[in-house]
C-alpha cells in the first residue's frame, strides 16, 4: 500500500512542476524532500528555517540528510520570536510559528517561481489539533503527504527503505541521557525516566526548556510530555506490539524506546 502511495505523492509533485519543501530535518518532511528531489531533481529547493527556536541537532541532521541525498538545500532566517503572540505561548503558539515560516517560504517562491510551498503533514495528523496547519492553509502551502494518505507508518517504512536516517530518529533521540548518545542499558537511568511515566502527579509541570539537554541538544524528551501515537508503536521495542492484548503498551515513544523485547512487561 505504501508504495502505491508513494507512486500517487511522486505524481502530485510531478504534475506541480516545482516546489519548496519545507525541511525541518524531522522524518516526514526529509522522506518528502527525498521523493520530491527524486522527482523533480533542482526543480525541488528543500528550505530549513534557522532561529533561535529550531534545535541546532534538526539543523545539522538537516544538512547531513540533503548532503548526503543530493537534496538543493538552503537555509532561511525566521523571525517567529520577535512576534508577540508566538511568545506568549499559548495555545496557538504553533500557529504563529507556522505563520511566520510558511509567509517566508511563500514570498521565496513567488521570487524564484516555485509552484507550490509543500509541507510534511502526513494523514496521521487529521485528527489532531494542530493550529499550524490553519497557517498553512492560510498561506495556500499543501501537504502531499496527507493528500495521498500517506500515515506516519508507512512513511517510516517507506524511508527506512530509502535509507534515509530520519526514519527512527525521535527513538533514537529519546535514549540518550545527557552524556550518552544511547543510555538504554544504564539500569538507573531506565528507572528514572519509567519511574515519572508510572507517577501521577497533581504538580504543575517544569517550564520548557528548564531541563538539562541531552546529548544531541533536545531538551524535554522525557519529565514533561508523555507522546502518545496512534498511528505506530515504538519501533525499537519490537516490530508491531499493538495486538498484544494491552492497547496501550508500546504507544509512547519516549520511554518505549528504553527497554529491550526481552525486558518487556509481559
Amino acid at each position: 500500500m505504501g508504495g502505491l502511495k508513494e507512486a500517487a505523492l511522486r505524481r502530485l509533485l510531478a504534475d506541480a512542476g516545482s516546489v519548496v519543501v519545507a525541511f525541518s530535518g524531522g522524518a516526514d518532511s526529509a522522506y518528502l524532500a527525498w521523493v520530491a528531489h527524486g522527482t523533480l531533481g533542482d526543480r525541488a529547493l528543500a528550505v530549513t528555517a534557522d532561529s533561535p527556536s529550531y534545535p541546532s541537532r534538526h539543523r545539522d541532521l538537516a544538512t547531513r540528510v540533503a548532503r548526503d541525498f543530493g537534496f538543493r538545500h538552503e537555509f532561511i532566517d525566521t523571525h517567529e520570536m520577535a512576534r508577540p503572540e508566538y511568545r506568549a505561548n499559548d495555545a496557538d503558539r504553533c500557529y504563529h510559528c507556522k505563520h511566520e515560516l510558511h509567509g517566508v517560504l511563500t514570498a521565496l517562491a513567488r521570487a524564484r517561481g516555485f509552484a507550490l510551498v509543500v509541507d510534511g503533514n502526513n494523514a496521521d495528523d487529521r485528527g489532531d489539533y494542530r493550529p499550524g496547519r490553519r497557517a498553512a492553509r492560510e498561506l495556500g502551502v499543501r501537504s502531499p503527504l496527507d493528500e495521498v494518505g500517506l500515515t506516519k507508518a508507512e512513511i517510516r517504512e517507506l524511508s527506512r527503505a530509502a535509507g534515509l536516517p530520519t526514519w527512527n530518529e525521535w527513538e533514537y533521540a529519546a535514549a540518550a541521557d545527557e552524556t550518552r548518545g544511547d543510555a538504554r542499558q544504564d539500569p538507573a537511568w531506565r528507572e528514572r525516566i519509567l519511574g515519572w511515566y508510572s507517577r501521577s502527579s497533581r504538580e504543575a509541570l517544569p517550564r520548557v526548556g528548564m531541563q538539562a539537554p541531552n546529548a544531541y541538544g533536545v531538551h524535554d524528551l522525557h519529565g514533561l510530555v508523555w507522546e502518545w501515537t496512534e498511528d505506530a508503536s515504538s519501533l525499537m521495542v519490537d516490530s508491531d506490539n499493538r495486538t498484544q492484548g494491552d492497547p496501550d503498551r508500546g504507544k509512547f515513544c519516549g520511554a518505549g524506546t528504553l527497554l529491550p523485547p526481552a525486558a518487556k512487561r509481559t
